[in-house]
């Protein structure tokens, strides 16, 4: 695409702490091109996952804009949540209503965007179960008794079941021990591949970086 998927232009947040303002996010800007791998990187604090919130329509923004361009729509400057833009979280057991089974937190995304058909939903969520490499027995079993691996596909699953053109990602592999971090990567890679799909990386971990982005944005 000539145009960027997402536009980020001049977003800025302003905080008051014991009585003094200061800049979250002061002034950013950057293009999001469809069918790329972004990574975000910076220290603590510089207002990576503050930004992320700001790109989903989370947080208000106190000043700056968000375009939106997709084969089918235009948004000059977003201010709602986006069902284009999902996200993945670091807290992936936090991130989970412990009342809802897993198949209830892949059911509730599909209501939402007002999906409807029970074959057809039951259909969506075993195929997507399917593609993180999760099997459909735990779909009856709630998020807190599931591995820390098996949480961030289901995850990982939420995140792409309405089929959003940007996917954000917010630490999601600091939780998690070596082993399991190259295979979520390798598993981000290629459902990237499979289903034509935008990264935003937002991480301190500059090897898991090395492996999945093709350009990195680095916020002081």
């Amino acid at each position: 695409m000539s145009e960027p998927l997402v536009k980020i232009e001049k977003l800025t947040i302003e905080y008051n702490s014991y009585g003094k303002a200061f800049k979250a996010v002061d002034d950013v800007s950057m293009d999001i091109y469809e069918n790329e791998k972004i990574a975000l990187v910076g220290e603590s604090g510089s207002g990576k996952s503050t930004l992320a919130k700001m790109i989903l329509n989370i947080l208000d923004r106190d000043s700056g804009q968000l375009k939106l361009t997709t084969d089918k729509t235009e948004i000059e400057n977003l201010r709602i949540p986006s069902g284009e833009i999902s996200v993945v979280l670091q807290d992936h057991l936090g991130s989970f209503n412990p009342k809802m089974n897993s198949y209830d937190a892949l059911l509730e995304p599909l209501e939402l965007k007002g999906i409807t058909g029970e074959k057809n939903i039951e259909n969506r969520i075993k195929n997507m179960i399917h593609d993180v490499g999760l099997n459909n027995n735990i779909l009856t079993r709630r998020p807190y008794s599931l591995s820390g691996g098996q949480r961030q596909r289901l995850s990982l699953a939420r995140a792409m079941i309405t089929e959003p053109k940007i996917v954000v990602f917010d630490e999601p592999t600091s939780a998690l021990d070596s082993k399991i971090q190259k295979r979520i990567v390798d598993l981000l890679k290629s459902l990237q591949k499979e289903k034509n799909l935008t990264y935003l990386f937002i991480s301190h971990d500059l090897p898991v970086i090395s492996q999945i982005s093709d350009y990195v944005a680095v916020l002081y």
